[in-house]
């Protein structure tokens, strides 16, 4: 005589581990594409510097104790939507009913971004700013013993290029995490 055993389906769904998105310690929010694919900014001139002149007398076509006369330039700049990115998947009445109400549309996208959606394109913007960067050095392999000065001289490049310190972050792989643990010149708190 034969026995069929019987199965029991749990309502939770077997999701993997998936770290959330970062971008927002080192993207801003400032910019709104909602209703275009084009931002535009504008971009201000500056003008010279002059050595004051208190009685206007250097100036031989148009006498000012402030120098010459500089109209100011404000141009736009244009940034443009690069990628239109899409994914479908289509929800069944009958196989949300059939797996006990898990495959639902809510929980389904929740998946979706957290698994694929986000993992590309915060690799895509990391990407494009790496690209983008003005300061490259040239490649190094890292080790917990230079590890402290390669931050360090990262550090001065973006002082060096006027770059704002406040706020500022540094995303590192889990193994270069490790060498920063590993080094005794940072300080751990």
């Amino acid at each position: 005589m034969a026995i069929e055993l019987s199965t029991n389906y749990l309502p939770y769904v077997d999701e993997q581990f998936a770290t959330e998105s970062k971008l927002s310690l080192f993207t801003n929010q400032d910019f709104d594409f909602e209703g275009a694919n084009t931002v535009k900014v504008y971009k201000i001139s500056t003008s010279k510097m002059n050595d004051y002149d208190r009685n206007g007398e250097k100036q031989s076509t148009q006498p000012s104790r402030y120098g010459a006369l500089e109209n100011l330039n404000a141009t736009t700049e244009s940034f443009t939507l690069r990628r239109d990115r899409s994914f479908t998947s289509p929800i069944d009445k009958l196989d949300q009913d059939e797996t006990k109400q898990q495959l639902q549309g809510a929980s389904a996208l929740a998946i979706q971004n957290r698994e694929i959606t986000i993992p590309e394109v915060d690799t895509y913007t990391i990407n494009q700013m790496v690209e983008g960067a003005g300061h490259k050095p040239s490649g190094k392999a890292l080790t917990d013993k230079n590890i402290y000065d390669e931050v360090m001289n990262a550090t001065k490049a973006l002082d060096d290029a006027e770059v704002p310190d406040a706020a500022r972050v540094i995303i590192v792989t889990p193994d270069v995490f490790t060498l920063i643990k590993k080094n005794k010149d940072f300080i751990k708190k």
